[in-house]
This record gives structure tokens, C-alpha cells and sequence, in this order.
């Protein structure tokens, strides 16, 4: 890829919440509402905005989309699909909102 993605954002009208969230679901860590990335990640953050700003759809890596989102599920997300098989022995992706109603994907190999 030559453009591929270096940060993300979420804006959300309660990040305080989100932050508590993401760090259950993916054990993520917050620095100033900035995620701390590692060699095998991005940068990203979570910041504030109005209703109609909620915003964003991202794809994270997991080991295994159907745990994953159980673990969202049980932080009070809403899965919306999967895991589904994307391309047959390879990719394997699942959808869920989180408590505020963002969209976000996760995926991982079969």
C-alpha cells in the first residue's frame, strides 16, 4: 500500500467513556486521551466533538475475531456481524458498535 494508514481518530461526545471501553475490549493504553502505539500498531486518539461528530470505522487486528467480540459484547457493545469469512482460509472480519454507536471492525487470520 503505498498510502497506508498511520493514526486514527475517534470523536465522540463522551471519550472519557470510550477510553475505558477500548482499553477493556483491546487493552489498550491512554496517554492524554492519545493511544500509545506499539511496533505492531498506529497512532491514534479519542477526542471530543458534537453529536452529529461521532465518528469512524477502523479495522484491529485480533487473534480471534469471535473473541473479540464477545469482549466487546460483554463491555456493552453491540455486535452487527460476524466473524465472517472474507477470503477463504485467510481473513476472517466482525463488526460491532461500541456503547456510544461508533462502527468498528476487527479481523484476523482463519
Amino acid at each position: 500500500m503505498s498510502h497506508p494508514i498511520v493514526h486514527f481518530e475517534i470523536i465522540s461526545t463522551d471519550p472519557d467513556r470510550l477510553q475505558e471501553f477500548y482499553s477493556t475490549v483491546f487493552d489498550w493504553s491512554f496517554q492524554n486521551r492519545f493511544v500509545s502505539a506499539d511496533s505492531a500498531g498506529i497512532n491514534g486518539n479519542l477526542d471530543a466533538g458534537e453529536e452529529e461528530e461521532q465518528r469512524l470505522t477502523l479495522y484491529a487486528a485480533v487473534d480471534d475475531v469471535e473473541a473479540a467480540l464477545q469482549r466487546a459484547e460483554a463491555a456493552g457493545g453491540e455486535r452487527i456481524m460476524g466473524p465472517h469469512t472474507v477470503a477463504p482460509g485467510e481473513l476472517v472480519v466482525g463488526r460491532f458498535r461500541d456503547p456510544l454507536g461508533n462502527l468498528i471492525g476487527v479481523a484476523g487470520e482463519k
